[in-house]
């Protein structure tokens, strides 16, 4: 299910962005494109900002390491360069819709889940907005992603609280020897809905929009931990999204 309705956001988001004709704000090119054009190939409009070095270079770097992939390659046509970074943006836009999914159907269940993507892909300023180049764009990427996993978090803490109350003080959990253990069986209904989750790329299977109860290999980061770096990334990217999560 995940794969194609990332497949689906991908290819909404592509036509988007090859249909998208128009000018919205220069912070599009000035901050970010003509930047990234001039640390890659030595030459490029640069405003005053960047002169009294008042900007960050982060951003901009994303797609400066873009355009030097293609001068490499040697595919870096006028029409490809023009192009490919809002192709990489239609990416980032992509998953962020996967994220506002899941987050939705974490919180309120798969029916609301889908009615919110559907909201996500036919919000007129999402379609005209999402898919330009701005470090707006790429902090919403990191926000949902945190506040996914911060939820996330919230759910594993209830649920090893309740657990703990559960066992209580006096009634601790019966470690077994190893020749009492039981190996899982692939028929199981727990294997099966493991082998079904998608993975994160922090290592926490914040892409699934559940908590799993059980893993064959312990994750790369925990659900804080991904959160944490997610706003860290956000922040660095975007000083101002420091004021999202001061109160968390």
């Amino acid at each position: 299910m995940e794969s194609a309705t990332l497949l689906w956001c991908v290819t909404v988001r592509v036509i988007q962005v090859l249909l998208l004709q128009t000018y919205f704000n220069p912070d599009e090119y000035w901050q970010c494109l003509e930047v990234a054009h001039h640390l890659a190939f030595g030459y490029g409009y640069k405003t005053w900002e960047w002169a009294a070095g008042l900007r960050g270079y982060l951003h901009p770097l994303l797609f400066a390491v873009l355009y030097k992939g293609l001068y490499f390659a040697r595919v870096d046509t006028t029409w490809v360069i023009a192009r490919s970074p809002q192709l990489l943006q239609a990416s980032f836009a992509a998953i962020t819709d996967i994220f506002v999914y899941n987050l939705a159907h974490l919180q309120f269940g798969q029916r609301a889940a889908r009615w919110t993507l559907l909201c996500q892909l036919t919000n007129w300023f999402n379609a005209y907005c999402l898919v330009r180049t701005y470090s707006n764009s790429f902090e919403a990427l990191c926000t949902v992603i945190g506040v996914h996993c911060w939820c996330l978090s919230l759910q594993h803490q209830e649920a090893e609280t309740t657990q703990t109350h559960h066992n209580g003080p006096h009634h601790p959990q019966k470690v077994l020897e190893p020749e009492e253990r039981q190996p899982l069986q692939p028929s199981t209904g727990l294997t099966k809905g493991a082998s079904k989750q998608s993975k994160c790329p922090f290592g926490v299977g914040c892409l699934s929009s559940g908590v799993s109860s059980k893993r064959l290999r312990p994750p790369v980061l925990s659900h804080r931990q991904a959160w944490l770096l997610a706003a860290a990334v956000g922040v660095l990217f975007r000083p101002s999204s420091m004021l999202f999560w001061l109160p968390l």
